[in-house]
Formats: C-alpha cells, structure tokens, sequence
C-alpha cells in the first residue's frame, strides 16, 4: 500500500490535478495584482495631471489622487484573491462598510469639500513688502485671501481712526 502512494504514476497525477492548475492561478493573480497596480499608478497620474490643468489645489489633486489610488488597488486586490479562488463577498461587504462609515463620519467636511469651501480657500500666501492687504506678523508678510480676507474686511470696516 505505501509503494501505492508514493509512486510515480501517483506522483504525477496529484501534480497534473492539483499543483499545476493552482500553480497556473497564482501565476495569473500575481499578474493580475502587477498589472493591476501599473493600472491603478497610470490612472492615478493622468488624473492629477488633468486636475493641476485644471488648476485645482494641490492638496485636493494629492487627496483626490490617494482615494482613486486606493480604490483602483482594493479593485485589483479582490480581483487577484477572487483568481486563486479565496472568497471575497464577505471582504467587499466589509470594505463597503468601512466606505460608508467614513463617508457618514466625514460628511460635514465631504459637503465643504465638494463645495469648495476646505481649508484651501483661506490660504494665506507670503509676499514681500507691504501693500494694502497684507499685515506684518513675525518678521513675514502675508496676505490674507479669499475668505480670510472678506472676514478682516467685514471686522474692520466699521472701525475709524481717531
């Protein structure tokens, strides 16, 4: 009986019904996961070149940028687990859930940031010399914008000189 398990013949047919085919499959999930990241890295680029074209801040080109990112690359996780066989329907409900809970927590701040009103609107830039607008703190100038600029504006207005 043992000469029965390990002989040749018995050798080769576990490996042609076994090994090989899963062998196969995870030669593929790994080219799946490669071209998949060189995918999700190619996006990723051209779609911060469109939106620096378009002239968006840069900090909501980087968070747009990681999102889609990390998006693209959770799609291509699942898809090269789902070719070596591992079940992935509880995993996407899971992710799906994380998503959600995010989007509840973050709704706020989601609703300024599509309307454009983040942090990036009350910028302040730094300039040399002193020109109506700006103030001088700390050995800098700045310049209030945007936002900041309309609210010093609106504090101040009613205040005279004596």
């Amino acid at each position: 009986m043992d000469a029965e398990l390990f002989s040749a013949d018995r050798l080769v047919q576990v490996l042609e019904d076994y090994v090989v085919p899963f062998g196969a499959n995870v030669v593929l999930a790994i080219a799946i996961f490669v071209a998949g990241r060189l995918g999700a890295r190619l996006a990723t680029g051209v779609l911060g070149r469109v939106l620096r074209r378009c002239h968006t801040e840069e900090s909501r080109v980087q968070l747009i940028g990681d999102l889609v990112h990390a998006l693209l690359l959770t799609i291509v996780m699942i898809a090269a687990l789902e070719r070596i066989g591992v079940e992935t329907t509880a995993g996407v409900a899971v992710v799906g859930a994380a998503g959600l809970a995010i989007a509840l927590a973050l709704q706020g701040s989601l609703g300024d940031f599509a309307s454009g009103r983040a942090h990036g609107r009350a910028r302040v830039r730094h300039a040399r010399g002193h020109r109506p607008g700006r103030r001088h703190r700390g050995g800098e100038h700045r310049q209030l914008v945007g936002d900041e600029h309309a609210a010093h504006r609106a504090l101040h207005l009613g205040r005279r000189r004596p």
